[in-house]
């Protein structure tokens, strides 16, 4: 765990959006996005129709070729599938994506740095930005919203049944109270946007390579998919999130003391600054045996000796814990699962480089450095 003090607690201010945000605006902020995630009845097909269209983009132009992992097709999907799901708006335009996921991909690595994070509850640690070249957010936030916004209000007057649009588009429309003004909603908006789409790429891009280092898996997945439960594919994909934590040295966002807290032998005075160190936590021998080594298995157990069930285990938290751990879950692990299963059930996916696993890029958020992939059709 790393602490810092921030040295002004009772002169916070709350700032705008989902991540920011604190007290009652921040409940009343994660209720509208938690209802926009979830009560959407389409996801599944979002996400289907999404994949699709990432496989026909594959087949046309990256078959049986070498190509770099930032070649293929996979952000402007990745855009597009959280943008229906969270606005329940069908009406993006192809170069309305193109410029989006541009613009998000852009920002998203400063965005969601934990250093970024950090400054912003303390002013004085600015100069922590400044070192990795985090200095442009304010600009590039400033173009994303209104960009998001004014696709919000076009979309809208497309829209041919006003009721079925999402929780937090209604609060951007019609929200008038002091929690759901338009600062806010842009800013929640653009969290899950950014946040969002930016993990799902990196996490994708860790779940190739782990498929590529272990093409034994890939048979697995190949023989569940379809079925009606895919436990093994399911335990794949939490052993992928865990695995990329542990190798990436994964850190959780800021956190601070209310109040004064006393943790077994340490005392934390209000308003200490809480950075956790997730890696320690999936990464302790103690409760993953052998934590650097990729064993999918660990989440599974066998009923009557041949059925495979996934095992929940409860330090398994790549999304973070307690009330301010990611709301987007369970539409993570639902997206990775069918991106990565359906790219293995169309194609052989290998690399003609061995892929160093330890070896990430030097930015405030760990990504997998660029690697080349080969897609050959198995039938």
């Amino acid at each position: 765990m790393i602490t810092f003090h921030i040295t002004d607690f009772d002169g916070l201010d709350s700032g705008p959006g989902l991540i920011n945000s604190q007290g009652r605006t921040w409940t009343e902020l994660r209720k509208t996005a938690v209802c926009s995630l979830h009560d959407n009845k389409n996801i599944e097909q979002i996400i289907q129709d999404q994949v699709n269209l990432t496989i026909d983009t594959i087949d046309q132009h990256f078959i049986n070729a070498s190509t770099t992992i930032d070649n293929l097709p996979l952000t402007e999907p990745l855009v597009s599938c959280l943008w229906k799901i969270i606005s329940q708006q069908d009406f993006l335009e192809k170069n309305q994506l193109k410029e989006l996921s541009k613009n998000v991909f852009e920002m998203a690595e400063e965005f969601v740095s934990p250093l970024v994070q950090v400054a912003q509850h303390d002013r004085s640690l600015l100069f922590l930005t400044e070192s990795f070249g985090l200095t442009h957010q304010a600009e590039f936030l400033g173009q994303i919203h209104s960009k998001i916004k004014d696709l919000i209000l076009k979309s809208n007057k497309k829209q041919e049944s006003k009721s079925e649009v999402s929780p937090l588009v209604k609060a951007f429309l019609h929200g008038k109270d002091v929690y759901h003004n338009e600062t806010n909603v842009i800013w929640t908006f653009s969290d899950l946007l950014l946040v969002g789409s930016y993990t799902l790429w990196v996490h994708l891009q860790w779940g190739l390579i782990c498929l590529i280092k272990y093409p034994n898996w890939q048979q697995t997945i190949r023989q569940e998919f379809g079925q009606e439960t895919q436990p093994l594919t399911e335990a794949f994909v939490s052993e992928v999130l865990r695995t990329f934590v542990v190798e990436s040295k994964g850190l959780s966002y800021p956190m601070v003391t209310a109040n004064d807290v006393q943790i077994e032998k340490h005392f934390l005075p209000k308003g200490t600054g809480i950075i956790h160190m997730l890696n320690e936590v999936m990464g302790d021998p103690k409760h993953f045996p052998n934590p650097r080594q990729f064993d999918p298995n660990r989440f599974v157990a066998y009923k009557n000796h041949d059925v495979p069930i996934n095992i929940f285990h409860p330090r398994l938290i790549p999304f973070g814990v307690g009330k301010r751990k990611c709301i987007g879950e369970n539409v993570a692990k639902l997206i990775l699962k069918s991106f990565l299963s359906h790219l293995v059930a169309k194609y052989d996916i290998s690399s003609e480089k061995d892929i160093n696993v330890t070896s990430f890029n030097d930015a405030a958020i760990a990504k997998p450095k660029p690697f080349n992939v080969i897609l050959q059709p198995i039938y």
